[in-house]
């Protein structure tokens, strides 16, 4: 009887016997990306850093891990289980960076977003979460941010260019700018329409009412006829934890 041996399979793309591509790098700290204002609000990003000296519309600001319970256990994202972990850590460092006080940052077109490995990244050991910062131009627009974001709000007149503007009577919605654009109002103040949590009664938005009509007379020079605009949070608003109204004054 004659054997043969038969010759070593080749190795599968596919099977096992491939070895499993390495995770992504790392996203860095004070990187710069240009970004649209469709992908900053996506949970996953794949653009290449740009060079921080030329046009970006996002830096880098924080990068950390990702704990294992948010990760499923065969590496199925819970997006609930991120988006709760990693919002605070990201607002929290947002506050430290950009500085200025909490109502210059409410009052400003600057925002944190983050981003986290996508699916396919998660599977390959991918396990960072990247907080960015990004300064809304319109609303379907990002604008340039400065070679330099850390501590942009801590000058006085940092919301002459990075504060929210409109081209019209704030009533209107669809048309809030960045203040470093051509506009014809803008929010000066916010007010909080009672203290707590709770949704405030109508006497509470009253007296909040009428909070911004004096104060918006004291910006406009105390003109004997004046305008102004009262803008308070909706309850789903509320619910989210805005909690605070706008006030405007037209831009003489």
């Amino acid at each position: 009887m004659t054997t043969t041996s038969a010759a070593p399979a080749p190795l599968s793309r596919t099977g096992q016997g491939r070895p499993a591509p390495p995770p992504p790098r790392q996203p860095k700290a004070g990187a710069c990306y240009t970004l649209s204002a469709k992908q900053s609000k996506r949970p996953a990003n794949a653009a290449d850093p740009a060079p921080c000296s030329r046009r970006h519309t996002a830096r880098t600001y924080r990068v950390g891990a990702l704990p294992k319970r948010v990760i499923g256990a065969r590496g199925d994202p819970d997006t609930a289980a991120i988006a709760h972990f990693v919002t605070p850590r990201c607002d929290r460092r947002f506050a430290r960076h950009v500085g200025g006080t909490r109502a210059s940052r409410v009052l400003s077109r600057l925002q944190p977003v983050w981003f986290v490995p996508s699916p396919s990244q998660l599977a390959r050991g991918a396990r960072w979460y990247r907080c960015d910062v990004v300064a809304l131009a319109t609303a379907d627009a990002l604008a340039s941010l400065p070679r330099r974001t850390a501590g942009v709000l801590d000058a006085g007149n940092s919301l002459d260019s990075w504060g929210l503007c409109s081209t019209t009577a704030p009533s209107r919605v669809g048309h809030r700018v960045i203040c470093g654009r051509p506009h014809s109002w803008r929010a000066f103040a916010i007010i909080r329409p009672g203290a707590g949590s709770r949704w405030p009664s109508s006497a509470a938005f009253a007296a909040a009412r009428q909070e911004c009509k004096a104060r918006a007379r004291a910006q406009q020079g105390y003109p004997l006829r004046w305008t102004y605009g009262w803008q308070r949070p909706s309850r789903s608003q509320w619910q989210d934890g805005r909690r605070w109204g706008y006030c405007w004054a037209p831009v003489k």
